[in-house]
């Protein structure tokens, strides 16, 4: 896979476990606004990358004190067909 990077802004609506490794987080995220990040591949898709699901590690979630209806921007990674993962250095709650 291409690494496919982008810049969110969006709506925390869900926090899971993630089952397949533990001490990470789903956050299900309602985006407002993607943008490219420079010199990065863009293949976020506005129609049906509505909703996306981003892997945040729990020790970052409980120091932002994220919970659902937290607005976050983020630096996001496409690691599989339906995850991204957090750029941890770069997610801010809005």
């Amino acid at each position: 896979m291409v690494p496919n990077v982008a810049m969110i802004n969006g709506t925390i609506s869900k926090i899971t476990q993630y089952d397949q490794s533990p001490g990470f987080s789903i956050l299900v995220v309602t985006i407002k606004d993607a943008a490219q990040k420079k010199d990065a591949n863009y293949l976020y898709n506005k129609e049906t990358d509505k909703e996306i699901k981003v892997m945040i590690s729990d020790q970052k979630k409980n120091e932002l004190k994220l919970k659902p209806k937290d607005n976050i921007e983020a630096e996001v990674k496409k690691v599989n067909i339906d995850l991204w993962r957090a750029d941890e250095t770069k997610l801010k709650v809005r």
